[in-house]
């Protein structure tokens, strides 16, 4: 019931602002409008006002504006009376594209508004602990003397505790151009020792963190999402490798994408054995490789808060940052069509995620509605038939004919579009019910490993990131 009240309310946020869109645009440009439904099908409660129509209707999953005239019109079509002149149909071809444009543009305002306030009020990322983990052979930590298990304890006389201490002083550092280096102090086997490292930060490459290898999150519909991995999960061993840190599971699972993998974890005391097949793609901040879509357990956080103008260029970066991995994505699923099945959710999806993102806090529900805003405007601007971006092409046809589309065209167009529409919905559904099928069975799926059989060094800790 949660689940399926946070999707609710998240699709009915989306609904509203972007049909108010249309709804206001029309007013505006003098366009009469009939009816604002909220769903589809039959109305269920409603009442009338400033003679508009205001309903909400069985079906939740969408909206619509209705306007005087807005049927398809054209030159074959044989008026006896001349229109209404607030008729949708005979408005200039630049008043429909504006009225078509206005929804997802509504929809891209309610994004960058809503990570405006996520940032003035404080976005929390992960802060761990200065622990050094994993150093490569022959990277710039290693050369510098940096070993497994170091805490850094103060950076260029100014005492760190966590990663964001520690940006902050080489942030400042690096303003300061007359600061080559900085003195280094690690807290080693109950000693302390000072290395000289780059001002700038380079010392860091190659070098990851000590946070412990337990799930914190599983995303929808990737490779350990299908293989039943669950938050708490404690990955012990992957590919025969004994895992002691969350970096040193990424660097495996990066080299191995689509490649079987073995994993051994541990779940509620029990030693567990699964397969694993990472996919091919790309993580933010990490490049190409193998991913199966976790993250490791958060331990400490922080909020991160930005001042009115920095929130302005931060909200912006975001809205627009996001339309464009999102029609990246569409790229990629042109390219590989099978990629579909995995990247496609439908309502289910939305409805839980919506409330995995609730319970997190007030941040990431807000942050998760104002990213599916923005795919909500992205989709809507396709140029498909039924589709706002199908009545803009419709519309700059027009412009350019000087005269609308034939009725028996647009007719035809909009049957492919409104097919190929109740197509998806009908897929993307099946989708959902079939992946939650799926990952029921997956998870019931890892055989538990006989004690002789488990690994003399798992690294087993108390499943919190460190």
């Amino acid at each position: 019931m949660e689940t399926l009240l946070a999707g609710l309310i998240v699709l009915g946020i989306l609904v509203i602002a972007h049909e108010l869109g249309h709804l206001v645009a029309g007013l505006r440009l003098g366009v009469t409008v009939l009816k604002f439904s909220i769903g589809f099908g039959p109305k269920v409660v409603g009442f009338t006002w400033n003679g508009i129509e205001w309903v909400i209707s069985a079906i939740p999953f969408g909206g619509f504006v209705k306007f005087a005239g807005d049927e398809p019109g054209g030159e074959e079509e044989e008026e006896e009376s001349s229109p209404d002149p607030g008729d949708f149909s005979t408005q200039p071809w630049w008043v429909k594209t504006v009225v078509a444009v206005a929804g997802p543009g509504m929809n891209v305002v309610l994004a960058f508004v809503l990570f405006y306030v996520v940032s003035l009020i404080g976005l929390r990322i992960p802060d761990p602990d200065l622990i050094v983990g994993m150093v490569e052979a022959h990277s710039p930590g290693d050369s510098i003397g940096l070993l497994s298990g170091d805490r850094i304890v103060e950076l260029g006389g100014r005492e760190v505790d966590t990663w964001f201490d520690l940006m902050k002083v080489l942030a400042s550092s690096e303003k300061n151009q007359d600061v080559g280096s900085l003195a280094l102090v690690v807290s080693r086997a109950s000693t302390m020792d000072t290395l000289l490292v780059d001002a700038k930060g380079g010392f860091l490459e190659g070098i990851g963190l000590s946070v412990s290898p337990v799930v914190g999150e599983v995303s929808i519909g990737l490779p350990a999402f299908e293989a039943g991995l669950q938050e708490g999960d404690s990955i012990v061993v992957a590919g025969g490798q004994s895992i002691q840190t969350y970096e040193e599971f990424r660097k495996i699972i990066q080299g191995k994408a689509d490649e079987d993998l073995e994993l051994c974890f541990v779940r509620e005391g029990r030693l567990l054995t699964t397969t694993i097949r990472p996919m091919n793609g790309e993580s933010v901040g990490v490049g190409p490789g193998g991913l199966i879509g976790i993250m490791s357990r958060q331990g400490k956080q922080r909020a991160i808060k930005f001042g009115p103008l920095e929130a302005l260029v931060h909200s912006a970066e975001m809205t627009f940052g996001i339309a464009g991995n999102i029609y990246s994505g569409l790229y990629r699923i042109v390219k590989n069509p099978r990629a579909m099945r995995r990247q496609l959710g439908g309502p289910i999806a939305i409805a839980q995620l919506s409330a995995k993102e609730a319970k997190k806090g007030l941040d990431s529900i807000i942050s998760f509605v104002a990213i599916i805003s923005v795919m909500l405007a992205v989709v809507n601007l396709l140029p498909i038939p039924i589709l706002d971006g199908g009545m803009v092409l419709f519309s700059l046809i027009e412009g350019v004919r000087q005269k609308p589309l034939g009725l028996k065209s647009q007719l035809v167009l909009q049957r492919i579009g409104y097919a190929f529409l109740v197509t998806l919905m009908a897929f993307s559904l099946a989708n959902d019910v079939e992946r939650m099928w799926k990952r029921r069975k997956a998870i019931e799926s890892p055989v538990e490993v006989m004690k002789k059989e488990q690994p003399q060094e798992t690294g087993i800790g108390s499943g919190k990131a460190e």
